[in-house]
């Protein structure tokens, strides 16, 4: 019965952390998804918020799998963009203003 309880517990902690944190993962916006960003311009952190949302700044116009600077130069809208590079990988998020 212990083992049951301890698994079932698991399992929503498990479930929290995807719908709190997980859902904000700027890794996981798709174009038309909004973000904040609580940091700064030179130190950045940026979560998905809603787009209803008084802190949704930026709209995600494009996203980019590459961390490539130019990314974004092409994308009408662009007033910001979003570099995220990781030893293997990275992505760009073009970013546009949130007009709600």
């Amino acid at each position: 019965m212990m083992s049951v309880v301890a698994v079932v517990g698991g399992a929503l902690m498990l479930g929290a952390y995807y719908l709190f944190f997980a859902d904000s993962d700027p890794a996981n916006a798709k174009v038309g998804d909004c973000v904040h960003n609580s940091g700064t311009s030179y130190s950045p952190s940026v979560s998905i918020v809603s787009c209803s949302a008084g802190n949704a700044e930026f709209k995600v116009l494009k996203v980019v799998n590459s961390s490539s600077d130019g990314s974004c130069d092409d994308v009408e809208g662009t007033v910001s963009s979003y570099h995220k590079s990781t030893r293997h990988s990275g992505y760009v998020l073009c970013l546009g203003r949130n007009t709600h």
